[in-house]
């Protein structure tokens, strides 16, 4: 989880293609509640 993390950090730097394998690999790992709460974490970094 952590070097997922790390990429999130440089989420603003990835391609969309890139953006969507961070995801995926965070779907794997994530139960839907944390995946929820971390898409709208990113939401308000990114906006």
């Amino acid at each position: 989880m952590f070097e997922k993390i790390v990429e999130l950090t440089r989420w603003n730097t990835l391609s969309a293609s890139q953006r969507g394998d961070v995801l995926l690999g965070l779907v794997g790992v994530s139960q839907p509640q944390q995946l929820h709460r971390l898409m709208l974490h990113l939401k308000l970094t990114i906006l």
